[in-house]
């Protein structure tokens, strides 16, 4: 989602091996993405130009930061409002993580994110350094509930809608 508000991405599956994995970039907000997969060799991309408040909901892929970012003169990556719900991690070329990192250097991931919540990450371990991030909870255990979007749309509305049922059978 590129300069757009509310955009919801529900189950991309890349089997294609793309440089980027689903993605947001310029000025968009509120978006999810929700139980989508990519490949370990790829990343979810926020494609800089200050991107906010981003939801990856309970999705699957690797970790790879060369392939997370736009051009480094439009940083950072991800401005506020960034999560991680329940990310089923597979196993990245990098060993660390750290969220806030313009060091491009080494094996350590180089991101710029604005202190992201990581909350249920599990799957391949990753080193996640806890300075560059506001939350990170239960990692190594996926959590309940599995969706944080479908608990939000349910209070919002009082029930699911029929479309994120359908996602659903």
């Amino acid at each position: 989602s590129c300069r757009s508000n509310g955009v919801f991405l529900g189950k991309i599956i890349d089997r294609a091996g793309q440089w980027h994995g689903p993605g947001v970039s310029d000025y968009s907000c509120g978006t999810v993405c929700y139980k989508s997969e990519w490949s370990s060799e790829s990343c979810f991309d926020s494609h800089a130009s200050r991107p906010y408040v981003s939801l990856y909901d309970s999705c699957k892929g690797g970790i790879n930061p060369g392939r997370s970012g736009g051009s480094w003169d439009r940083m950072p990556h991800h401005l506020g409002g960034f999560v991680l719900w329940n990310f089923y991690h597979l196993k990245s070329p990098v060993v660390k993580i750290n969220f806030w990192s313009p060091n491009r250097a080494g094996r350590e991931a180089c991101l710029t994110f604005d202190q992201p919540w990581v909350i249920g990450f599990h799957g391949d371990p990753l080193e996640i350094d806890s300075h560059s991030v506001t939350s990170l909870e239960l990692k190594g255990e996926a959590v309940t509930p599995e969706s944080l979007y479908a608990v939000q749309i349910q209070k919002r509305i009082n029930r699911l809608p029929e479309w994120f049922k359908a996602l659903n059978p």
